[in-house]
């Protein structure tokens, strides 16, 4: 267990994110470090606890059918699943708000399946899933550069950014390292806005850098 937000403070929640407990290493999951930013931006105390995939317990499956993480618990509820833990927290915390601009709740929704699509096409047409990639990528570009700030909605950090940034991390780590692709030019405002949300406090405290997501994805390129 690791104390992870508020220094001097006491814990009001306990997060299980994916990891090693045996040596309190946190491991490559974007949906955990989703909950993770979000903790972190809103100065909520925190503990953590790691989750080993291949060695669940059995409590996680009693809370969490599903037997995924994050999860959290907060006094007597137990909260599964990274979008309704978000929803859960801004309701408890509302302080600092990080409700996104209604018009900005759909942004980024498919880019992890046509990520995935592109990196791992299958019997898919890799030209068509490369196009569709890209044109995930124009999209969030056009977005960015009609907003006032970096981030999606203004200068303020919000919940649409702190799902999206984890899955881009992943794609570009992944998509680059096994296929030698990179973000082009012509989608700068995108690289930008990633490059101001790894500048933030909460993301190097979060950060579980990209060796270790390309370890977790290395198997699914064997």
């Amino acid at each position: 267990m690791a104390s992870a937000s508020g220094e001097g403070s006491k814990p009001v929640l306990t997060a299980y994110v994916k990891g090693d407990p045996a040596t309190s290493t946190l491991g490559d999951c974007p949906f955990c470090h989703r909950v993770l930013l979000t903790l972190r931006e809103k100065a909520i105390p925190h503990d953590l606890q790691y989750i080993a995939f291949d060695n669940k317990p059995d409590w996680l499956l009693d809370v969490n059918p599903s037997g995924t993480v994050p999860v959290i618990k907060h006094g007597d509820a137990w909260v599964p699943d990274s979008g309704a833990i978000v929803a859960y927290l801004e309701e408890k915390f509302p302080e600092p708000s990080m409700v996104a601009p209604a018009e900005m709740a759909e942004v980024g929704g498919s880019v992890f399946g046509s990520f995935r699509a592109f990196a791992l096409p299958g019997d898919a047409d890799p030209a068509e899933a490369e196009a569709k990639w890209l044109g995930e990528m124009g999209d969030l570009d056009k977005v960015l550069k009609a907003t006032e700030g970096p981030f999606l909605g203004g200068d303020r950090f919000n919940s649409v950014d702190v799902m999206l940034l984890p899955r881009l991390y992943h794609a570009f780590t992944v998509l680059k390292h096994f296929k030698g692709w990179e973000l082009p030019e012509e989608y700068g405002t995108v690289a930008a806005y990633f490059g101001e949300a790894k500048g933030r406090d909460s993301w190097k405290a979060t950060d579980y850098g990209e060796e270790m997501i390309l370890k977790g994805w290395a198997p699914k390129f064997a």
